[in-house]
């Protein structure tokens, strides 16, 4: 959650963008083998499982005895709606900048509004 906050403040004090990613034991990686080793995955996991984590709504793989797979999707969904209502409020705050956006990147507008709408 502090590098959550951390992103966020960026994000509110200085429009900086955020990427979240959730860490994804890959087959042959140092962290798989590291996961295995401490019980943090599941036996027998699928190459479904493995794409889906991948994805924006996916589920989350590795819980330790700090965290379980459904906190740490809790902590991203909660992360990107957050985001979602700072970058709005820095819209309405900087509508030069808004203004440029729009007739500069007009793709980016309509994705922009489908994200808040999700």
């Amino acid at each position: 959650m502090k590098t959550v906050e951390f992103a966020l403040k960026l994000k509110k004090e200085y429009d900086v963008g955020m990427l979240l990613h959730v860490a994804t034991p890959s087959c042959g990686t140092r962290l798989y083998y590291e996961c295995k080793k401490k019980g943090y995955i599941q036996e027998n996991l699928t190459p479904r499982a493995f794409a889906e984590v991948r994805q924006t709504s996916g589920n989350p793989l590795i819980g330790t005895e700090d965290f379980t797979p459904a906190e740490v999707k809790e902590i991203a969904t909660l992360a990107m709606s957050r985001y979602r209502k700072i970058s709005l409020i820095n819209y309405i705050k900087n509508p030069r900048k808004t203004i440029g956006t729009v007739f500069g990147q007009p793709k980016m507008v309509g994705k922009f509004i489908k994200n808040l709408m999700s």
